[in-house]
């Protein structure tokens, strides 16, 4: 139980301490993870001048979830915590899990504006950060990809990340309450659950305990490193971006690859408003590094094109050559 106090007692020190006093929100589900976190918040938050209020968003995605959602509300109500149950309509079709966290962080962040919420606090444990890791390196696209996530990515504070969901559901115990287990978490149809219940077991069989623990250090260590990379490149974009869709080939071919390919991501995102995948990044840096007179790089509906000595990004039908 003390863990848990003091894992938000210190992601809020972190995080927002210079901030004012405000409104934070948890986010609940039921389950072992986000009980404890509104347990401890409700302890911790006060004493960091903030008010605590809970959202539980009910998926519909079970038969008894809105019973589901009245149950964690009556559990806050018990700890002292108003709380408001949202239901958000989930797309049927396609990767359920994905549709389901989107509908999620788009109940959340309309919370976040109507309530005017400094932050959200997220149930995010340290099985979830090497679930994720692993995820990410089936994706082989970097270092982005098993960073795992951030602590603090605002409004997202995540105080669990260094704590176990053992401990979670010993707190949750402890404290007297009954918490729910999502019939999602051991149905081997999606991913998760196949690493959680599967593939992990058998790593910690083949290589020892505390495989958990490596997974999250890893990705520690990564997004430590990525952060400094990612702002050497941010300091190399800013005097280069002056033309809105305009980069100059010159000085990016003097730059080491890590900071030149991060200075072209970051350039696309801010001009196209999506993401490159490794492949779209490569075709990219090879306008840059390896010009033969090659045609656009198609990002998103973008057509990004080299032109006398710039990197332009423009409409699908310009037919510009170098």
């Amino acid at each position: 139980m003390a863990d848990c106090r003091r894992a938000v007692d210190v992601a809020l020190s972190s995080a927002l301490i210079a901030k004012p006093p405000g409104h934070l929100l948890v986010a609940v589900s039921g389950g072992a993870d986000s009980l404890a976190l509104a347990w401890a918040a409700a302890f911790v938050a006060p004493t960091h001048g903030f008010t605590l209020e809970a959202v539980i968003v009910d998926h519909g995605l079970q038969a008894d979830s809105t019973d589901v959602a009245e149950r964690a509300r009556s559990i806050l109500t018990q700890m002292g915590i108003s709380a408001t149950v949202v239901t958000v309509s989930v797309d049927g079709s396609g990767n359920v899990e994905d549709n389901a966290r989107v509908a999620r962080y788009s109940a959340l962040n309309t919370r976040v504006k109507d309530t005017g919420a400094v932050a959200v606090l997220l149930g995010h444990t340290l099985d979830d950060q090497a679930e994720t890791v692993l995820l990410g390196l089936t994706r082989g696209s970097g270092p982005g990809s098993i960073r795992g996530m951030a602590p603090y990515n605002k409004p997202w504070l995540r105080p669990f990340l260094g704590i176990s969901r053992h401990t979670t559901e010993a707190c949750v115990t402890d404290a007297g309450y009954s918490y729910w287990s999502d019939p999602h978490n051991t149905d081997r149809r999606f991913v998760r659950p196949r690493l959680r219940h599967d593939l992990l077991p058998t790593m910690s069989e083949i290589l020892g305990p505390g495989i958990t623990d490596a997974l999250a250090n890893t990705a520690a260590l990564i997004a430590d490193d990525d952060d400094h990379l990612n702002s050497l490149a941010a300091q190399q974009l800013a005097p280069l971006a002056v033309t809105p869709g305009q980069l100059p080939v010159g000085p990016l071919s003097d730059l080491p690859s890590p900071i030149r390919r991060r200075v072209l991501r970051a350039w696309v995102r801010d001009n196209v408003g999506a993401s490159m995948t490794m492949a779209q990044t490569q075709m990219v840096d090879a306008l840059v590094m390896a010009w033969k007179g090659q045609g656009a790089v198609d990002i998103s509906g973008a057509k990004l094109r080299r032109h006398e000595g710039f990197l332009v990004i423009d409409s699908p039908h310009t037919d510009l050559k170098d």
